[in-house]
């Protein structure tokens, strides 16, 4: 990727959201509209860094495939990209502040996490599963 070409930056729209699967989560963030050598970067919130960072694809994915989710919101490429650095600083918090609830609000969106409500919603489901059979056992 490290050719600027036409095709290539038409994938990477500034703004645009790309994911990157680890096993059961997705690391999502936005594409910068500035480059390294190897191509577009990529502005997340994560762990790893411990707040918002604009790092390279190749960081950003650790190795493993990139996809273009979409681009979300309504609101232009550098508006997008300038809310994202404004809150570059803020401590990554996995309920709170992390990867979605980053990338939506640079977007303009309520900021929530699909991933963690669908993880708390498995969680209430194995949760009253298990109270159901624990009372059966009564």
């Amino acid at each position: 990727m490290a050719v600027r070409d036409a095709a290539a930056l038409a994938e990477h729209r500034p703004g645009t959201v790309v994911a990157a699967r680890f096993g059961f989560y997705k690391h999502v963030g936005i594409v910068s509209d500035r480059w390294d050598r190897d191509g577009p970067m990529v502005i997340s919130n994560s762990k790893r860094s411990g707040h918002g960072a604009e790092e390279g694809m190749r960081l950003f994915a650790a190795g493993t495939p990139v996809r273009i989710v979409g681009f979300p919101g309504t609101l232009p490429p550098d508006e997008v990209l300038a809310r994202a650095r404004a809150v570059m600083t803020r401590p990554y918090d996995l309920l709170t502040w992390n990867c979605e609830h980053f990338i939506r609000h640079a977007h303009g969106l309520p900021r929530y996490s699909p991933q963690m409500r669908a993880a708390m919603g498995i969680g209430l489901a194995v949760a009253g599963t298990l109270m159901v059979v624990g009372r059966r056992r009564l």
